[in-house]
């Protein structure tokens, strides 16, 4: 008797809710500051460290640091209008969720090719808005679900 063919998916391995984040999720994941510094605001556009980590406060916020930064050429030599590359970890998920922070006003907004395969009227949730005119401080809200619910992308 042969061996039934297995589908890929079944192949995936997945998490069990055993295996899931669990009491160890704070581990080098602190509340210092400095772990949210992403780069000096003397760098020059793009001039990133490349990663920052930080957990939430009880309200659900983390603050990070970081410069504006420029387009950026994607894989397929189309300019990509400037934006910051998030990974979500929370307690609970299998998988963590990407999605990216777009900066409200942009001009080169209108031109990027993954804003483009988001639907129009959910684009708004990949967007930074400015604290206040002047300000360098842009706010970005996550929403888990709901009709808010942020974008996030299938890596």
């Amino acid at each position: 008797m042969s061996k039934p063919e297995q589908s890929s998916a079944a192949t995936r391995l997945v998490a069990t809710p055993s295996q899931t984040v669990g009491p160890f999720f704070h581990f080098a994941c602190g509340t210092d500051p400095a772990l949210g510094r992403l780069t000096v605001p003397e760098a020059p556009a793009s001039g990133f460290s490349g990663f920052g980590r930080l957990a939430t406060d009880t309200d659900g916020v983390c603050v990070f640091e970081t410069i504006r930064p420029g387009a950026v050429a994607g894989a397929t030599g189309a300019t990509q209008a400037p934006h910051v590359n998030i990974c979500l970890f929370a307690r609970g998920l299998l998988h963590h969720l990407y999605t990216r922070a777009y900066f409200d006003g942009d001009a080169a907004l209108s031109n990027d090719p993954v804003l483009a395969c988001v639907p129009a009227d959910r684009r708004d949730t990949l967007t930074a808005r400015r604290e206040a005119a002047g300000l360098s401080t842009w706010t970005f809200d996550i929403h888990l679900q709901g009709d808010r619910e942020t974008v996030f992308f299938d890596l």
